[in-house]
């Protein structure tokens, strides 16, 4: 059997147990993310600016934000008409 074999059968066996599952669930509350910010960093380009200062910096943020929106709105559109 190998390490990683081993490790993952440990981990699943601590896993099972109330104390490990009580420990997943407050590791997963601390570390909650809001879902609209991991996109907004990894699919609209906001993990790096384009521009320099301030005022360009702020104007990508705003243009990233509109353009959030408006795929949730089409979305929720093409949702409703079926």
């Amino acid at each position: 059997m190998s390490w990683f074999t081993r490790v993952k059968n440990f981990s699943r066996s601590i896993s099972t147990t109330h104390l490990g599952r009580s420990a997943c669930w407050r590791k997963r509350s601390i570390m909650v993310i809001e879902r609209s910010f991991v996109d907004t960093k990894g699919l609209h380009g906001l993990r790096y600016c384009r521009f320099r200062g301030k005022k360009k910096v702020l104007e990508q943020a705003i243009m990233t934000a509109i353009c959030q929106n408006v795929k949730k709105i089409a979305n929720h559109l093409a949702k409703l008409a079926g």
